[in-house]
C-alpha cells in the first residue's frame, strides 16, 4: 500500500542531551523505528537548567531526512506532526522525545 508521505518534512526535538545521545544514535532511532533515513541532524545551544546545583546545557535537535520510509509507521508519524499532536518517539525506554 502505497501512502501520502511528505518526503521533504524535517522535524525539530525540543529538548536533547548531547552529553547522553550523539547524532549518529538519533538518526539510528529513526531507521530503526522505520520512519526513515536521516542524513543530517543539527544540534543548537538554547539554555542552561541547574538541577541540584549541577548546571546542565540543554539542546534542541533539527533532524533532516533524505528519505522517509513509504508505510504505515512513517505516515500516522507524519500526520501527528502534522496535526499538531504531540509525538513521542520512546529512544529508549522509558526515555522519549518529544
Amino acid at each position: 500500500m502505497q501512502y501520502p508521505i511528505v518526503q521533504t518534512m524535517s522535524i525539530l526535538i525540543p529538548r536533547v542531551f548531547p552529553q547522553w545521545i550523539n547524532k549518529e544514535e538519533i538518526a539510528e532511532v529513526f531507521n530503526t523505528m522505520q520512519i526513515g533515513i536521516v542524513y543530517k541532524v543539527i544540534f543548537q545551544h538554547i539554555k542552561h537548567e541547574y538541577k541540584n546545583g549541577v548546571k546542565i546545557p540543554i539542546y534542541t535537535a533539527r533532524v533532516y531526512f533524505c528519505y522517509w520510509f513509504n508505510n504505515k509507521i512513517a505516515y500516522n508519524f507524519q500526520q501527528q506532526l502534522i496535526k499538531k499532536k504531540q509525538t513521542r518517539v520512546v529512544y529508549d525506554d522509558p526515555w522519549f522525545w518529544v
